[in-house]
């Protein structure tokens, strides 16, 4: 009786007792057809290994994404893919050595299969981060009520908002103005048309805005009083004109 395919594999794994050991080695000994089968097993196992070896980490889980890649990258996860079908049917390598066995076909079309060189993509440079615009500045406590006096300037303006700070707080862009307080008094004096920010407490009790001796815009309390309507944002424009 040949040796079945069960105790092939087991003779090819050393997994036989020493007594099925000793009757299959005798019967191989005079049996060529079953000696050729565990001879072509024996190389199928190494042709397994050998296309194992072309992977260089852990066996990937079938992703349906890579049979849909493009052709050169879905190259090489098919190969990996293939090779992991491989092992799970076929590590024994008994399989692949039966006649007209789709193992075999499988195994050697693999072997076959050029090696696919993935091109590197160039990645895109890192834009440069754009510098803010300098700008200078000053945060003073509004206290019971804070004058802002503005010296007036030819096209410049103040925009001037509500902030849940709690100080009155001028920017303006970097030479185009100075400052000076003093108590209940914070001057603002303009050097050149530029649009200056002024963040006015929504807590403040009174704050009063003045462009060259004239009330521009009135807090008191929640009450906001100006000339001017509020903007998109719900802060208010307004000109510092010498008029």
């Amino acid at each position: 009786m040949h040796l079945d395919l069960e105790r092939m594999q087991r003779l090819l794994h050393a997994e036989l007792s020493p007594e099925a050991l000793q009757l299959a080695t005798e019967h191989l000994s005079g049996c060529a057809e079953c000696s050729a089968q565990v001879s072509e097993a024996r190389r199928s196992e190494a042709r397994v290994h050998a296309l194992l070896t072309r992977l260089d980490h852990k066996l990937p889980e079938l992703d349906l994404t890579a049979m849909t890649a493009p052709d050169g990258a879905r190259g090489v996860a098919w190969m990996r893919w293939a090779a992991g079908i491989v092992l799970t049917i076929a590590l024994g390598g008994v399989a692949y050595a039966y006649p007209g066995s789709p193992v075999r076909r499988l195994v050697d079309s693999l072997l076959r299969r050029p090696a696919v060189e993935v091109p590197a993509i160039p990645s895109a440079p890192t834009p440069e981060p754009s510098a803010a615009p300098a700008s200078s500045g000053i945060a003073v406590a509004p206290g019971r009520r804070l004058v802002v006096v503005f010296t007036p300037v030819d096209s410049g303006r103040v925009h001037v908002v509500l902030s849940d700070a709690d100080a009155v707080v001028v920017r303006a862009p970097t030479g185009s103005a100075t400052f000076s307080t003093q108590a209940g008094r914070l001057e603002v004096r303009s050097t050149i048309a530029a649009v200056y920010e002024l963040e006015i407490p929504r807590a403040a009790r009174r704050i009063e805005l003045m462009v060259g001796g004239r009330l521009v815009l009135l807090k008191e309390g929640a009450r906001v009083s100006t000339s001017a309507a509020p903007d998109s944002s719900g802060g208010w424009l307004l000109p510092l004109d010498r008029r």
